[in-house]
């Protein structure tokens, strides 16, 4: 059995703090990740035309619509909007946001070491927190169940 890991859900703040230490194209993956849901593994068929994005993660397509934030950080970045991420596969962008925390976190910056994953579920939070509404939450995180978004919910307890 794998061993499992504390669930850390980085605050608006810390995941700030990360976008305004990362290099453009990382603090563009940060955004994206943490502002539209995405999973790392998304990122690299990322592409955006119009106000719609479209990728595939886990074999699935997904699609949704584009923040403005996310548009403005590629474009800010020098990324192309239609396929961003093309040059970063996800193991590069993993490592370097893996790097990136466990720098802020030795420095005391940040509360945790924090994985791209944990960009999702701090979206997540932030979604479900917004409208009290998982079953929204659960669809534009492309979740075939609620009871996958539960797990993605869980910090909230030990929150409010």
């Amino acid at each position: 059995m794998k061993p499992t890991r504390k669930l850390a859900v980085p605050s608006d703040a810390e995941i700030e703090t990360l976008e305004t230490a990362a290099a453009p194209w990382l603090r563009a993956a940060i955004i994206t990740m943490s502002r539209a849901g995405l999973r790392v593994g998304g990122l690299p068929e990322l592409s955006i035309t119009g106000s719609k994005w479209t990728t595939t993660s886990k074999g699935k397509d997904h699609s949704g619509t584009v923040p403005d934030e996310v548009r403005d950080a590629i474009t800010r970045a020098g990324l192309p909007l239609r396929s961003p991420f093309a040059a970063y596969d996800k193991a590069k962008i993993s490592k370097a946001f893996e790097w990136q925390t466990r720098k802020l976190h030795a420095a005391g910056t940040i509360h945790a070491q924090y994985s791209v994953h944990d960009l999702r579920h701090a979206f997540a939070v932030r979604t479900y927190k917004a409208g009290r509404d998982i079953y929204l939450t659960s669809k534009l995180l492309g979740h075939a169940s609620v009871s996958v978004t539960e797990t993605y919910l869980r910090s909230l307890g030990a929150e409010e």
